[in-house]
């Protein structure tokens, strides 16, 4: 069987003579667990893990059209939980607004039944994206992704410009002394000029920064560089 992968609807999970069938062939499986609990998909997946198969699961609700308040897209997480393949989203809804939910809430393969007209007889065509619709809802499951980001706990580059505005916690000397917060400073020191006259105004100057990489200027005195801002903060013991 000459095909790049296979689909086994959510009417054939429960054909297990038929996916042990497919599991023997070593093509791809992507696999749907419309009206399925998770014993019937557990019996249909170990076949497929038998045969070394690659597969994905697809989260379905076998209802055409299927009401958006009954598509329970919470299971697609809860399928990422409990299976270690690619979880996706099989959409029998009407428009699009359900399918590119279904990218913010984890889904990496989506499933669109697709249609010429929409106006046709028969059961899939009023549920089914024309080229127009199928071509809005891929851009707004690209622009999900970009919203969605890498998840990762940084620095933005859009709060780069805000970081000098920054309330950090009242700064200590070496002693345990505290500094109080004094009149902000905002000369840009370009030249070695400018850095000696600023700090003769004060026996600490410090500039924030969120890398915390402090420069020493002179006995006792400090400087907290950001190439970003230029911008210094003085502070004075109490």
């Amino acid at each position: 069987c000459n095909v790049p992968l296979m689909k086994i609807a959510s009417f054939d999970l429960v054909n297990l003579r038929l996916i042990k069938k497919i599991a023997k062939t070593q093509i791809p499986v992507i696999i749907s667990r419309g009206m399925s609990n998770k014993e019937e998909i557990d019996s249909a997946l170990q076949i497929l893990d038998q045969h070394h198969s690659s597969y994905a699961l697809l989260h379905c609700v076998s209802a055409y059209p299927a009401p958006e308040e009954e598509v329970n897209l919470g299971v697609i997480k809860q399928l990422s939980q409990l299976y270690s393949c690619p979880v996706g989203y099989s959409d029998h809804t009407l428009g699009i607004n359900v399918p590119v939910m279904s990218v913010v809430l984890g889904a990496c393969l989506v499933e669109k039944h697709f249609t010429l007209d929409r106006n046709q007889e028969g059961p899939d065509h009023q549920l089914s994206a024309d080229p127009e619709t199928l071509t809005e809802m891929i851009k707004q499951i690209r622009k999900a992704e970009k919203i969605i980001g890498s998840g990762k706990v940084e620095l933005l580059n859009c709060e780069k410009g805000i970081l000098q505005y920054r309330r950090p916690t009242t700064p200590q000397n070496e002693n345990g002394k505290k500094f109080k917060i004094a009149t902000p400073i905002s000369h840009l020191f370009n030249d070695e000029q400018s850095k000696r006259e600023i700090t003769e105004q004060s026996d600490v100057l410090e500039l924030r920064d969120h890398y915390s990489d402090y420069e020493k200027i002179k006995e006792g005195s400090k400087l907290m560089y950001h190439s970003d801002f230029n911008i210094l903060t003085r502070w004075r013991e109490k």
